[in-house]
């Protein structure tokens, strides 16, 4: 996952201040943590959908615009429900 974030970093996609070692403990927190919450029936999402939605804007939020068109693009183009 670092090379993967560290690429990412290098071809101007990711920020360029972003902690990759942060990043790369913080990502599988917030899966587990996804994972583990029970959700109540007033939320009309998933855990499907918070898991998807969650992951979704936190690579937005870490990206810059260059990798923020790319991530848009991809949900498009493969007809994902585009949240952003």
């Amino acid at each position: 996952m670092r090379k993967f974030l560290r690429k990412g970093r290098e071809d101007g996609l990711l920020l360029p201040d972003i902690q990759l070692d942060s990043l790369v403990t913080l990502l599988p927190m917030l899966i587990r943590l996804i994972g583990r919450v029970d959700y109540n029936a007033e939320t009309p999402l998933s855990n499907k959908e918070i898991y998807y939605q969650t992951i979704v804007y936190y690579f937005r939020g870490i990206s810059t615009e260059k990798g923020r068109m790319l991530i848009d693009d991809y949900l498009d183009k493969n007809k994902i429900n585009n949240i952003v």
